[in-house]
């Protein structure tokens, strides 16, 4: 998979052997391309909300020769895909809220055997929020860095019991330490910070404060 760049490649090394994919938002479909030609799936969903972006799809697909193994759909979000039709569901490049909102409107995703693998590009508390209090175990939270970027990628699985979860909580997470991480950690302590110096020269909410400063406390802690 040395096509595929870092963050990509992070998104990739999550999805399971031998699995079904399905890949919401596929863009170019350079994820399901790889991972069908490496072997590591069988088949592939490659979907997108958008034409054009589906049609470089398909364009992708028909020149890597694997069209009898990828399907391009057109849809919103998950619409797309039937139950049953795949194993491992990958959504990223969008934001947190818009990765919750796709997997709140279906149903079937509520299911053991399924994986979610998301990387958001903004608010991950929105998602981890989800996920926690609809019953899925974050299984891992990875960073990666590429360019100038640093990125998070969670894989999850539904096991159907609620994990409770503070605001602070959710804004942090679970990130596996690394200097990517490191560097992801900074970029959300920097956003804390500003909002919580905003808020006390507005005069914001006692809880609200009270919630900014034990994520600014929980984040440098973590970046050491």
């Amino acid at each position: 998979m040395a096509t595929l760049t870092a963050r990509l490649h992070l998104v990739a090394s999550f999805v399971r052997q031998g699995a079904r994919l399905a890949d919401i938002g596929t863009d170019h479909a350079y994820l399901p391309v790889e991972l069908v030609k490496s072997g590591v799936c069988k088949s592939a969903l490659a979907c997108d909300l958008r034409k054009g972006p589906l049609e470089n799809a398909k364009a992708h697909v028909q020149s890597a020769g694997l069209a009898d193994k990828i399907e391009c759909r057109l849809g919103d979000g998950l619409s797309p895909v039937e139950a049953g039709e795949a194993d491992d569901f990958v959504l990223a490049g969008m934001g947190g809220e818009t990765i919750a909102a796709i997997l709140a409107a279906c149903p079937f995703i509520c299911d053991p055997a399924l994986r979610v693998i998301a990387q958001p590009m903004t608010h991950p508390e929105d998602l981890r929020r989800f996920l926690w209090d609809n019953g899925f175990a974050i299984r891992a939270e990875t960073a990666v860095a590429e360019d100038d970027k640093a990125y998070l990628v969670l894989c999850a699985e539904y096991t159907g019991e609620n994990t409770p979860a503070t605001a602070a909580d959710c804004f942090v997470g679970n990130v596996t330490p690394s200097e990517a991480a490191k560097r992801y950690q900074e970029k959300r302590l920097f956003a804390a910070e500003k909002r919580l110096a905003g808020l006390e020269i507005a005069g914001g909410a006692a809880e609200e404060l009270d919630t900014l400063r034990e994520i600014v406390a929980r984040l440098k802690e973590e970046i050491g």
